[in-house]
Parts: C-alpha cells; sequence; structure tokens
C-alpha cells in the first residue's frame, strides 16, 4: 500500500494519532508536514485531541503520556 495524503480532518486526526501511539514524536511544525496543514492548524488540532487522548507537548515535541504514568493513574483510582 502506497501512502496517501490526508484529504479530510478524519484523515489527518487519524495519521497523527497512529503516529504518536507508535511511539513517534515530533514538533508541531513537523506534524503540520505530515499532514499538509499550517503550524498553526496543527497546534490547534493537536490541542483538540489532547483534550480526550494522552498526548502532550515533552520539551518541544508531541508524544504520547508515559503509559506507565497512566496505568499508575488507572490503579489510583482517586481521579474522580
Amino acid at each position: 500500500m502506497g501512502i496517501v495524503e490526508p484529504e479530510i480532518t478524519t484523515e489527518r486526526v487519524a495519521l497523527v494519532v497512529h503516529r504518536l501511539a507508535q511511539g513517534e514524536r515530533a514538533t508541531t511544525k513537523e506534524i503540520a508536514d505530515w499532514i499538509g496543514l499550517t503550524r498553526f492548524g496543527a497546534w490547534e488540532m493537536l490541542s483538540r485531541i489532547s483534550r480526550v487522548l494522552p498526548i502532550t507537548v515533552v520539551e518541544g515535541c508531541w508524544q504520547y503520556a508515559n503509559m506507565d504514568m497512566l496505568q499508575s493513574y488507572e490503579e489510583d483510582g482517586n481521579h474522580e
């Protein structure tokens, strides 16, 4: 299967989430280049994704939050 350029927002979100979930880290500019958006457009999209998924910026790069931290949070049970 060849590389397909994302055409709609849903495809852009899917591509970014997939790559971050695989352990990739990238700056907002790099992610903008992946999906054909401006840096501002990518920042807006990533900010919205981060409301519902555990992605964050660490040292200037977006990444999935540390999975050990998430497991500890779920086991704690005192977060509601």
